[in-house]
């Protein structure tokens, strides 16, 4: 049983876009929480809202690489100092 995670649905959306991703997330062996940020987009895909899962997605690894690039400049301004 694979219980996919966020990390799990931006990896395979940049892999192989949304076709990969709807596959993955349609899989038989998948068990998807039904309170979670996964099973969002997989009931965004099953209704054919390609756009709105997409944007979830978007916006998801745009707040992850702000995050991380400002941990990233925390941290080089403490080596600074």
């Amino acid at each position: 049983m694979i219980y996919p995670k966020v990390k799990d649905v931006l990896c395979k959306y940049i892999e192989g876009g949304i076709s990969l991703l709807e596959s993955y997330l349609n899989q038989e062996d998948i068990h998807i929480d039904e309170v979670s940020w996964v099973n969002e987009i997989k009931k965004n895909l099953n209704n054919k809202e390609y756009l709105t899962a997409q944007a979830k997605i978007e916006l998801v690894k745009y707040k992850i690489e702000l995050f991380k690039n400002k941990h990233y400049d925390e941290k080089k301004s403490n080596q600074e100092d």
